[in-house]
């Protein structure tokens, strides 16, 4: 059985990209977008822990949204969202990895003759 990407793969390196970009000093436009996208990823692999029945994914990807939510934004200062960043695009990579989709490879054709 062979593991593919899950659709969520591709948000969520998008956002590994942005978080590990933020620890830079950037306008604040880009800490907007940074919240839209990684909330959006959050929600996509979230998506994908509850097909998948994955309740510890779930949790964190929950727990990922509400902390970078655009909407009612959280304020911390920059030393501490840099760790934040750092660990959230870990947990991201982490998620790539180990929601993976599964596909079925159709088993070869049987030759039910007799080999001699």
């Amino acid at each position: 059985m062979k593991k593919k990407l899950s659709w969520h793969s591709y948000p969520c390196i998008l956002a590994i990209i942005l978080l590990v970009w933020a620890v830079d000093r950037h306008p604040y436009s880009y800490y907007t977008l940074l919240r839209w996208v990684t909330s959006g990823s959050a929600v996509a692999a979230f998506i994908v822990g509850l097909q998948q029945k994955s309740v510890v994914w779930c949790w964190i990807m929950g727990m990922v949204a509400l902390l970078f939510n655009p909407i009612i934004p959280i304020y911390l200062s920059r030393g501490i969202w840099a760790p934040i960043d750092i660990a959230t695009a870990a947990v991201f990579l982490l998620s790539i990895f180990l929601l993976r989709g599964k596909t079925e490879e159709p088993d070869p054709p049987h030759d039910n003759r007799d080999r001699r």
